[in-house]
């Protein structure tokens, strides 16, 4: 679901499956639609079937076939080319994480999390309400690394300045995440 913006569904080894029990719908409220295949269409219900391609066009029924028009027009041949996009070559790789506990596997939600990616690239941010991770994108199937980021809060303890009686300075600080327990 996606409230603005384009929704793209790419496959780039296979192919993509849409199967319902009952009815799978395409409606476009405001603009057109358009299916297109380099080597071929083929529409098929019921066992009555058309078929586009280079060689022309075909159609099959075991029923009758009605056609309605207020006008019917015989000009020549005519055809046009396939529009294909190549995919893009950048971010064809992608994934995200579920962000668990190490004690108890449990997700851990709206937690902070570092991704580091291939490229030395790092993304911090904190999971959602599934425990899921922004989704990383790479140009090849690499490592990206995650990591926990730890939820304590800074420790703190006084500083003395010295050569006088002057009162002691608050700073917070954090341990090497190294040195941290698992979450």
């Amino acid at each position: 679901f996606a409230g603005r913006g384009p929704v793209q569904v790419q496959a780039h080894q296979g192919e993509v499956v849409l199967v319902a029990h009952k009815d799978v719908r395409i409606t476009s409220v405001e603009g057109r639609i358009r299916i297109q295949a380099k080597k071929k269409v083929v529409l098929i219900g019921g066992g009555s079937y058309t078929e586009w391609s280079a060689e022309g066009i075909r159609h099959g029924t075991a029923g009758s076939w009605q056609e309605h028009a207020a006008m019917h027009a015989q000009v020549g041949p005519m055809s046009r080319p396939v529009e294909t996009r190549a995919f893009e070559a950048a971010n064809l790789y992608q994934a995200h994480y579920v962000l668990r506990s190490q004690r108890d596997h449990a997700v851990l939600v709206h937690h902070p999390y570092k991704l580091t990616l291939p490229s030395g690239e790092t993304w911090v941010g904190r999971t959602d309400d599934r425990g899921q991770t922004a989704t990383a994108f790479t140009r090849n199937p690499d490592e990206v690394h995650l990591q926990a980021l730890d939820t304590r809060p800074p420790q703190q303890e006084p500083w003395h300045l010295s050569g006088g009686d002057s009162p002691a300075i608050q700073a917070d600080y954090r341990d090497d995440e190294s040195t941290l327990p698992p979450i």
